[in-house]
């Protein structure tokens, strides 16, 4: 396995230079794509006092002329991958010991997939003492039955395990499958990674899972990251909301649980959007919100989501400021 690894940044210096050199130590990696978008700092492999050639991995630097967000440098990263496998990963993140084990069971994996997703532990959740993600993610898991080091996903339990988390660096792909199914992230400021996430599952023919805690995840609230930022960048997300619900509406055999799922979705993402976004962007966002949850059912499938699960309908209708009949 040739395993590539885009990582965007962005006045990321420290953490940059911490991942890079777990990636040198850890001798795994064909190569590390780092797009710089656009940083205030120079954190180029000069500038980290990086020796790409005594590296154990290719290096490509890239730097964007404007600061474009997470997606963009993702979608420009993928133009330069040559390795067959690749992950996406954040530069403030960490790979732990089981990453390379998890390689050794994908190396001996005798059938095609598209690609594999594994767990993470989350820094809030190991601050507790934890050695896992966050609680609703843990649910999915263990819902969907995933006990083993590696395994295949059932069909039927695809639309279990969208709902996890959307995070891009949780899943190795076929650099093949990124490329034939044409998947990209969408060029937000913010939240680029839904339709990429969601679009992987819709997408794929064969996911393999496992249960081995391959990176942490590290959380820092009121950071200066382009995550933290809650002005007009939060009313972007209906562009990939639309994508991903185009999608789903155009495949007849996989509509409803996908629809119920998505639904579940992004009915929770426009509450945690309105807890978080600056006050003067909210009557905006409200006007958004009713044009897309208006687009989004026809009243034959809102009575069918209703039916499956009657609190997201609740919480769609109160999203339009209507009440249930």
């Amino acid at each position: 396995m040739k395993l590539s690894i885009i990582i965007p940044t962005w006045n990321d210096f420290d953490n940059l230079k911490r991942l890079l050199a777990q990636i040198d130590k850890m001798a795994i990696f064909h190569e590390a794509i780092i797009v710089d978008d656009a940083s205030d700092i120079d954190c180029s492999p000069k500038a980290l006092g990086l020796v790409p050639s005594r590296m154990t991995c290719n290096v490509i630097y890239l730097r964007n002329d404007h600061t474009n967000g997470a997606g963009y440098s993702r979608n420009r990263g993928i133009e330069k991958v040559s390795g067959d496998h690749v992950i996406f990963f954040d530069s403030d993140d960490l790979f732990t010991d089981e990453f390379p084990l998890l390689l050794d069971d994908l190396e001996d994996a005798t059938e095609p997939y598209d690609f594999c997703i594994f767990k993470h532990v989350d820094s809030r959740a190991r601050d507790v003492g934890s050695w896992a993600p966050l609680e609703p993610d843990v649910a999915y898991w263990n819902k969907a039955g995933i006990w083993s080091a590696l395994q295949e996903l059932p069909n039927k339990h695809f639309s279990t395990m969208v709902q996890i988390a959307n995070y891009p660096w949780n899943k190795i792909y076929t650099t093949a499958f990124l490329i034939e199914k044409k998947l990209r992230c969408t060029e937000l400021m913010v939240q680029n990674d839904v339709e990429l996430h969601w679009l992987s599952f819709l997408r794929a023919e064969r996911i393999l899972v496992s249960n081995r805690v391959g990176c942490e995840h590290f959380v820092v609230d009121n950071g200066i990251r382009l995550t933290n930022r809650n002005g007009h960048e939060r009313l972007e997300i209906f562009r990939a909301l639309v994508a991903v619900h185009k999608e789903i509406k155009s495949k007849a055999t996989l509509d409803f649980p996908f629809l119920l799922a998505f639904t579940r979705f992004h009915v929770d993402l426009i509450s945690w959007i309105n807890t978080i976004l600056n006050d003067d962007m909210k009557p905006k966002f409200q006007q958004r919100v009713r044009a897309f949850l208006t687009y989004a059912l026809a009243p034959e499938e809102f009575e069918k989501i209703i039916k499956a699960d009657f609190d997201v309908g609740f919480k769609f209708n109160e999203h339009l400021g209507r009440g249930l009949k």
